[in-house]
């Protein structure tokens, strides 16, 4: 896992929102350049909040692009992995995934129950084929 993450509770909860900056990939461009919305937030095992994972899809599914979260506050201090997914319900994975190479993500709380809300600010670093590009956002 890469991407350091920090316990801020100045981190408010927001409409989601993403900027892109470099030289997005294809693979990255539905989730930068359309609408997105949040889909999941779960914690595993159920009912725990050790691991929590969040899906970031683009409104237009038209390649089943998304990006998922995987932040583990059962570690101290917590990590996460941040990847771009490209896949469906029907191929869940088209290609490999494109993976932060680091970054941070600020959370306001580590939830106590899988109902809590979470709210995240985060600033990502990519990299692939010698092209790199930086994703910022809020959910």
């Amino acid at each position: 896992m890469n991407v350091e993450v920090v316990i801020d509770p100045t981190v408010v909860p927001t409409a989601v929102s993403l900027n892109c900056h470099g030289d997005v990939p294809s693979m990255a461009s539905s989730v930068c350049s359309a609408g997105v919305t949040l889909s999941t937030w779960r914690s595993f095992p159920p009912g725990f909040p050790a691991m929590t994972v969040v899906s970031i899809l683009p409104l237009s599914l038209g390649d089943g692009a998304s990006l998922d979260f995987e932040v583990d506050f059962f570690v101290q201090p917590p990590r996460a992995r941040a990847c771009f997914v490209h896949g469906s319900d029907a191929f869940p994975t088209l290609s490999e995934p494109l993976c932060a190479s680091g970054g941070l993500i600020e959370a306001s709380s580590a939830p106590a129950f899988e109902e809590e809300g979470v709210s995240f600010r985060f600033d990502l670093r990519f990299e692939t084929d010698g092209r790199a590009f930086r994703l910022e956002g809020k959910l």
